[in-house]
């Protein structure tokens, strides 16, 4: 969905995306009843935050990117 654009989420691995409210309500239900898909996709989307945007690892690759723009 357009809603993680540019974003490396995969839509009900790491986040859930509903495109219209009908559907956005249907995808809080399903997490309220589903405590085991619930706590996979909380370690899957912690995984995510870790790799794609930790501080440091993003300062380095910003300044990696000015040094080859340079």
């Amino acid at each position: 969905g357009t809603g993680i654009e540019g974003i490396a989420a995969e839509h009900l691995r790491t986040v859930m995306v509903g495109n219209d409210p009908e559907s956005f309500k249907n995808l809080i239900i399903r997490l309220m009843e589903n405590p085991g898909e619930r706590a996979g996709m909380v370690s899957e989307a912690r995984k995510l935050i870790t790799r794609e945007f930790d501080n440091f690892k993003l300062s380095k690759r910003l300044s990696q990117f000015y040094t080859t723009q340079a």
